[in-house]
């Protein structure tokens, strides 16, 4: 195979452990066994699921990681050579791009962990992951690394190392935020405008006179509801023209990462809503 940045690359399709090792990175085909996480979408638990979560068709994929004796710690950033992705083609349709930027894409990180915040990237992780995709690409049918979800942090981290990509998407819309806990919810309102304020106000109002109850549930209690959580997310993928994101076997994928719940909004007995959570500290 073609040499990259100094390193003959792998196939990691196959089921045997690979390992190819540079001066500051390794590359394998299995989740290593310590990951100091920067958020959810890079922790052990998760990505361990998400091997076995088929939503996302890939043909390829590795792990470039650090050791724990790295001065950014035991760090992690996974390949996925994807030729179908719901998420990605999301996107390729609300820009009217279906099928411009080849098949397969290769993702530094799955399109689906956009409601992460994933700050400082490693120069190390850089390194590996751009010289193992420039590989799959000058040895693929491959044609575009794709960098989703960073922050103003990790794209400087990219540039520095990587220098500058050919584009830039900037998604203006923040899907997560930071809520101080023993605060409490009360408190956490009045960082939101206003009318956002009274609007949630009303909205809790109006829940309650309808007898709206919310719960947290977990293992099988929670695996129980998938069918009926299902096709709420389809309702929603619809309401915006986008593909179904996700199918059954996803969302209890998702339920075993370890730590994973369903907040669950039934009214009368009936499932109205559905939200997947997961505590902090214990995807591995």
């Amino acid at each position: 195979m073609a040499q990259a940045g100094g390193v003959r690359g792998v196939d990691t399709t196959g089921t045997g452990r690979s390992t190819v090792t540079a001066a500051d990175w390794r590359l394998s085909d299995e989740v290593p066994e310590r990951v100091a996480a920067s958020c959810l979408y890079d922790s052990a638990g998760w990505l361990r699921a998400w091997e076995d979560i088929g939503i996302e068709k890939r043909s390829r994929h590795a792990y470039v990681h650090t050791d724990p004796e790295h001065p950014d710690g035991a760090s992690v950033l996974p390949l996925y050579a994807v030729h179908e992705c719901p998420f990605w083609d999301g996107y390729e349709r609300q820009v009217d791009l279906v099928g411009r930027f080849g098949n397969p894409v290769i993702f530094a990180g799955s399109p689906y962990s956009m409601y992460g915040k994933r700050g400082h990237v490693p120069a190390a992780l850089v390194r590996g992951a751009h010289a193992t995709a420039m590989e799959w690409i000058a040895s693929g049918p491959a044609e575009l690394l794709v960098v989703p979800n960073l922050t103003e942090e990790g794209v400087a981290d990219w540039l520095e190392t990587a220098g500058p990509p050919v584009g830039r998407i900037l998604l203006e819309r923040t899907y997560s935020c930071d809520l101080d806990l023993d605060a409490g919810f009360d408190q956490h309102m009045f960082r939101v405008t206003n009318k956002i304020r009274r609007d949630v106000q009303r909205r809790l109002r109006r829940a309650d006179e309808r007898g709206l109850t919310i719960r947290m549930v977990e293992g099988p209690e929670a695996h129980a509801l998938v069918p009926a959580a299902y096709p709420l997310t389809v309702d929603t993928s619809d309401k915006n023209d986008w593909p179904a994101l996700f199918d059954e076997d996803a969302l209890h994928g998702m339920l075993r990462v370890p730590g994973a719940m369903m907040v669950a909004a039934e009214v009368d007995g009936r499932l109205v809503g559905a939200f997947f959570a997961f505590r902090r500290g214990s995807g591995g």
